[in-house]
């Protein structure tokens, strides 16, 4: 019976950490974390160079310096835009609007308007003539599928509690800045989390030390008139 004991208390403890497991995964792949996660990286702008036989993304680079002066999150331009240089002064933009695929000439530091977003490009120093960057702005949700695809947990070794965290992505500088994030996210949720539930604790304490001072504020009063119908006298008052 001992024996059986000892292995019912186990597998109970098991069961708790497969439970336990299952619980802390679903915090990290929640879009909470996630986004949350997105928003701690350089996101807003992404910044590709145009090859002959491929486009790749340069991130972390940013060849071009860009300062937006207007941008609506819920109504921005989402279209790729390409950028060529032309000189000292003045670059060339091009981008599609509806079917139509508008090129125009800016100046450096000049406001530059592609239908509701508005942002300046600074000068970024001599650069080839034939060099095409491209570039698109971004919101958080934007990379979320992209970060919840390659997001994996898995448990390290069968019933040891310890969670594996594993992002896959083209891009292997990305995949790590979106892992460190999402963990470093996930350890200030945690942390919420707790002096939440403390906070609730002290909460839920001080409401039953409430009730129980009315309780026994009544009870005082309720012996103070039942010794003052019953005729009982208090000594100690009386003398």
């Amino acid at each position: 019976k001992k024996s059986e004991l000892t292995d019912a208390a186990n597998l109970a403890t098991t069961e708790r950490g497969i439970s336990r497991v299952q619980a802390e995964t679903f915090v990290i792949q929640s879009p909470t974390v996630i986004l949350n996660a997105i928003r701690d990286l350089d996101y807003r702008i992404s910044f590709y160079i145009s090859g002959r036989i491929r486009t790749s993304e340069l991130y972390p680079q940013k060849p071009l310096n860009i300062q937006l002066i207007k941008f609506d999150s819920t109504n921005f331009y989402h279209g790729l835009v390409s950028f060529t240089p032309e000189g000292i002064h003045s670059f060339r933009l091009a981008y599609s609007s509806g079917s139509k695929k508008i090129e125009q000439s800016f100046a450096y530091d000049a406001p530059v308007v592609i239908e509701n977003t508005a942002f300046s490009i600074k000068y970024p120093g001599h650069l080839p003539q034939k060099t095409i960057y491209l570039f698109r702005f971004n919101t958080p949700e934007d990379f979320f599928g992209r970060v919840a695809g390659g997001l994996r947990t898995s448990e390290a070794i069968k019933y040891s509690n310890i969670l594996l965290l594993q992002e896959t992505d083209s891009n292997p500088q990305f995949a790590a800045d979106v892992l460190n994030a999402v963990m470093s996210e996930y350890l200030r949720y945690d942390k919420l989390q707790k002096a939440l539930s403390a906070t609730q604790m002290i909460h839920f304490i001080q409401m039953q030390m409430d009730t129980l001072s009315l309780q026994l504020k009544g009870s005082e009063n309720q012996i103070l008139s039942s010794k003052q119908n019953s005729g009982i006298i208090d000594m100690s008052s009386a003398s």
